[in-house]
Parts: C-alpha cells; structure tokens; sequence
C-alpha cells in the first residue's frame, strides 16, 4: 500500500512542477498593468505558443486526474 502512495505522490509533485513552468512560459504581458488594454487578448495563438497553450490544459486536466485518485489511495 505504500508504493503507490509513493509513486502518486511524486507524479503529483511532477506534474505540478510541469505545470508552473508551462504557465510561466506563457507569460506574455496579459497582466493588468498591460497599456494596451484588450488589443492583444483576442489574438490567436501560434506556432510554439499554440503548443504550449494546449500541453499547459492536457498537464492541468492530468495533475486534476491524478490528484483525485491521491483522495481515494490516501
């Protein structure tokens, strides 16, 4: 029983550490202070972007996943 505890855990920790850096990489300038108002929210994504953006939603939904079965094994 203490293995898989083990094993879920650190996938946890991966994962999470997976999905600051892919948050981060996002970046951007979309913050508040941005001058720019809402000229560069509606933009389409491209290129390395567009790969970061849908690896950040699949590594959000997988840390979601496994943190639910964490719950249920601990």
């Amino acid at each position: 029983m203490f293995f898989p505890a083990l094993l879920i855990t650190s996938l946890q920790i991966l994962l999470s550490l997976l999905l600051i850096t892919l948050i981060i990489l996002q970046g951007g300038g979309a913050g508040l202070s941005s001058s720019s108002g809402y000229a560069n929210y509606f933009a389409t994504k491209r290129g390395f972007d567009r790969y970061i953006f849908f690896a950040t939603i699949a590594v959000a939904i997988a840390f979601v996943a496994v943190s639910t079965v964490s719950v249920f094994i601990k």
